[in-house]
């Protein structure tokens, strides 16, 4: 019988101790991604993060942002993320 109770304990021990490491690994493994600031509308001061470029779109001056950073977070558009210093720089549609 002391047997059976050891080995439960042992069970719901190593039970215990897996669960808790599942748990934390999903909070540790995030990736980081670069999002980039694609202008709104030509000449809107306001933008959106993606994590791509469209075609025809280019790195330009007179933005609001930043044209690319690296996050583990998806970054609230609109918004530089915190420690982000503006280059005033955007992604622009450019014509040909």
């Amino acid at each position: 019988m002391r047997t059976i109770k050891i080995a439960v304990t042992a069970l719901v021990i190593a039970g215990g101790t897996f669960s808790a490491f599942a748990f934390s690994a999903n909070k540790e493994n995030k990736v980081a991604t670069t999002y980039y600031a694609i202008e709104d509308s030509p000449g809107s001061s306001s933008y959106h993060w993606s994590t791509s470029v469209p075609s025809g779109f280019q790195c330009k001056p007179n933005g609001t942002a930043v044209c690319s950073i690296t996050a583990n977070t998806p970054p609230t558009n609109n918004q530089l993320p915190s420690g982000t210093s503006s280059r005033n720089e955007v992604y622009r549609l450019v014509e040909e």
